[in-house]
Order: structure tokens, then sequence, then C-alpha cells
């Protein structure tokens, strides 16, 4: 994710905010999964839940607040998906939508294993520094 929106998932956690970020466990690109879990510890200091999806491949982009608003679309959240590809999403205010893909995400958690942070603290040396080359080359990735 960009700055704003991995301080934005930490800040909403730290304020009590029930954040839970589901992410595939089988990822397309081996290269992008490793950008994104040098982000994990991170957020599930902050308290985010992160939740890896096991029951084939996961590429849904969703997000819903409040019950009431959600937003689907092509857009990664990483830097390329809003700076640079042509990416969308559309924003809906609609309780009975939203709740429709809140069930669909508790559904997908049954399929999740959710990360530990102590047994994530404890991955291989080797899996920690692809994860950090990786991020710092993920403003261009």
């Amino acid at each position: 994710p960009d700055d704003n929106i991995l301080d934005s998932l930490k800040i909403s956690a730290f304020s009590g905010v029930d954040v839970r970020l589901m992410i595939p466990k089988n990822p397309d690109h081996k290269f992008m999964a490793w950008g994104a879990q040098s982000y994990i510890t991170e957020l599930l200091k902050a308290g985010v839940r992160v939740f890896l999806y096991d029951n084939g491949f996961l590429h849904c982009k969703a997000i819903m607040a409040d019950d009431s608003v959600c937003s689907v679309g092509t857009a990664n959240m990483d830097i390329r998906s809003f700076k640079l590809n042509f990416e969308t999403n559309a924003f809906i205010y609609n309780s009975e939508i939203t709740n429709k893909l809140e069930n669909q995400f508790f559904i997908d958690m049954q399929y999740s294993k959710e990360i530990n942070i102590e047994e994530f603290k404890h991955r291989s040396r080797l899996s920690k520094t692809l994860e950090s080359i990786t991020r710092l080359l993920s403003p261009i990735l």
C-alpha cells in the first residue's frame, strides 16, 4: 500500500476500529507477495487482523466500511494502481450491497488462516530478506 492507505489502516486499528485484511496465500506473482508481506508486522502491531485466503486464488479488491459504504474495482492497494495504471473503483453507498460483501468476506474467512504475530516474526531469514528487498523496490513495481 502507499503511505496514506497504510497510515489509515493503522490509525483506524489503533482507534479501536475492527480492521481486517485478507490476502491470497497463493499469489499470482511471488514478487508482489513478498512486497505485501513486508507490511504485515506493522499492521499486526497496530491491531489490524490479517488473513491468508487458502481456497483458490483471491483476486477481489473490496473495501467495506461502517455497514453502509463499500468500494469494488480493479485497483490494487499499491502505488502503481494509484499513480500509474488506469485503475477504477466504484464507491457504493448502500447498506444492502455493503452487507452482502461483508457476508462474503465472513464466508471467505472460513477458508483463511489468521496470521499470528508471534508465528509471523519467526518466518525464515530468507523470507524477511526477500520481503525487505521487494519493499525497497515497491515504488517501481
